[in-house]
């Protein structure tokens, strides 16, 4: 599947947005700077009703927006239409 979506780019309506995985269970630093946690890029091709029938997430080292304009990037056809979620 994987090999799949690297191959098939997304296209019309898009979102993307930061995520963060992992981390401590309990007691610990929340947020997205806490010990342990994954950053990623979600970008999801939404339909007119807003489902997202694709969605590609991609690890990204920091939430600096330059490079997640740049991993983003990466799932998207030429041209497509990028609304960003984050702030």
């Amino acid at each position: 599947m994987r090999e799949r979506d690297e191959r098939v780019a997304l296209e019309g309506p898009v979102q993307v947005d930061h995520a963060c995985w992992g981390g401590p269970g309990h007691g610990g630093k929340g947020g997205c700077g806490a010990a342990g946690k994954t950053l990623l890029v979600a970008v999801a091709e939404v339909t007119r009703d807003g489902r997202p029938p694709e969605l590609r997430m991609s690890r990204v080292k920091g939430l600096r927006k330059a490079a997640l304009r740049r991993r983003a990037g990466r799932h998207l056809k030429a041209g497509t239409s990028v609304e960003c979620l984050w702030t």
